[in-house]
């Protein structure tokens, strides 16, 4: 935290005064009701979004700070992780968050991954439609570094001209305008307070504010701060995807080319914005390993090796015990999902089917328990009948299924999501009165939904609860 210019201290906690990091939190908790109630009285924002966005007082608290170990790098850096899951900025993160990552994924032909895999699924069709050439390079980058650390004038400055260059005349969308959605975030970045080692902080630069918000305000920073330069490494005849803080291209031209137009926009910034992390026709994304085979595509599980694994286990064998040895069987079944999924051929799966073993051996456990989870995945996914043409292998048809199985549960979670959105709505369905007009529908409304908030705003289970009134 010294190292950096990104932390102002506050004060310190002490008996003498135990109640400041609460009252710092109560002002931080009025300056967000009273912009939430403003714009919602004004009717900056709809009902629906003031709902969305208002904080919950039963479970709020102040944000905290913790490093974790990067035990893949030499040397185990730290990396600080702020947990703002309950914190007075969170509804508002996620709102905003959502909306900018839709605008974003929109403006600049990008796909936003749910799992890492999906990239299989995408480069798999992309090979299919014949645009996998052989001389396609892969490139990877992650924005790591530029999250923590990000200016948040130059943010909000790139933001407004991305918000302006892309929503319609009436300068607007879902309802909120441009405006509104510049004041929300800067609300976000403005109180992002946490404890650290018994210290009140506040961060001055960089976000922890949750991924939904930090991450599409930092591609946002990237691709619109110099847009005509960046511009020209998103060909929207080419794959642009995004997972977390990390992303993928498609580049249907030079190394060289890439390498410098990469290098001429980090040397825009007073700081390196793009950690390139693999250019070539075989990279790893993630935990995937991806190859064009002079146009033909092969994927495989890519295994990274922690530094010094072996010493951090033995160091603390209480405190680091990897899955395989906290639930065996739930390891091991996930490890053979993880196989098919991500193997494009019967070979590299009988490789990867290879690592399993040793990893089995290596923790002293029993050979059968390979031959039974093996098992149990050929009758879960398996065919039990092959019929003519036999055009496909075993192999290829488990596989087929997992996936199937894999859109199956993404379909079933997207209608539960509806349906419970669908039961938070509360109709009142009236009898037709004379001179009833909208309007007055709408205020009446309004004010139910105000006497909630007021009386009920502390109780959980009737968060995000909404009433329409219809009549016949």
């Amino acid at each position: 935290m010294n190292q950096t210019s990104c932390y102002s201290f506050i004060f310190k906690l002490s008996r003498n005064y135990p109640t400041a990091s609460q009252n710092r939190l109560a002002k931080i908790l009025e300056r967000v009701e009273t912009t939430l109630n403003n714009l919602f009285q004004s009717k900056s924002i709809t009902e629906a979004q003031y709902m969305a966005m208002k904080i919950d007082r039963s479970t709020v608290r102040t944000n905290y700070l913790y490093f974790v170990s990067d035990t893949h790098k030499e040397g185990i850096p730290v990396q600080p992780i702020m947990v703002c899951n309950e914190g007075p900025t969170m509804g508002i993160s996620r709102y905003p968050g959502r909306l900018l990552g839709l605008l974003f994924n929109d403006a600049t032909h990008c796909k936003k991954l749910r799992k890492a895999y999906n990239v299989i699924h995408a480069m798999e069709f992309y090979q299919k439609s014949g645009q996998l050439r052989p001389t396609i390079l892969f490139a990877s980058f992650n924005i790591d570094s530029l999250c923590l650390n990000f200016s948040y004038q130059q943010v909000m400055n790139a933001l407004e001209h991305f918000l302006n260059s892309y929503i319609s005349s009436d300068h607007s969308i879902q309802g909120m305008t441009i405006s509104t959605i510049l004041q929300l975030v800067r609300l976000v970045l403005d109180e992002q307070y946490f404890i650290y080692n018994y210290k009140l902080y506040r961060k001055t630069a960089g976000s922890a504010s949750g991924p939904l918000l930090t991450i599409p305000l930092v591609y946002i920073y990237l691709f619109y701060w110099q847009q005509d330069l960046l511009e020209d490494l998103i060909n929207k005849n080419e794959l642009f995807f995004r997972y977390r803080n990390e992303a993928f291209i498609t580049w249907n031209r030079s190394e060289d080319e890439l390498r410098t137009l990469l290098a001429m926009a980090n040397s825009q910034f007073s700081q390196p914005i793009l950690n390139i992390t693999h250019i070539g026709l075989r990279i790893h994304f993630r935990d995937i390993l991806i190859t064009n085979n002079n146009g033909i595509l092969q994927t495989g599980v890519y295994h990274k090796l922690m530094f010094d694994d072996n010493e951090l286990l033995s160091s603390f064998p209480d405190i680091i015990q990897p899955p395989i040895i906290q639930d065996r069987w739930k390891w091991l079944y996930a490890a053979f999902l993880k196989a098919f999924r991500y193997c494009s051929e019967n070979d590299t799966f009988h490789e990867e089917t290879d690592e399993i073993k040793c990893q089995l051996i290596r923790y002293q456990l029993p050979d059968s328990i390979f031959s039974e989870a093996h098992q149990e995945i050929i009758e879960d996914f398996g065919a039990s009948t092959l019929y003519p043409p036999f055009t496909k292998s075993n192999y290829d048809i488990i596989r087929e299924h997992i996936l199937d199985y894999d859109r199956y549960r993404k379909a079933k979670k997207k209608q539960r999501n509806a349906e419970q959105n669908k039961e938070k709505e509360i109709l009142l369905q009236l009898p037709y009165i004379p001179n009833l007009e909208g309007s007055i529908i709408g205020k009446i409304e309004q004010q139910f939904h105000t006497n909630l908030y007021q009386y009920l705003k502390d109780h959980r289970t009737m968060q995000h609860i909404y009433m329409k009134i219809k009549q016949n």
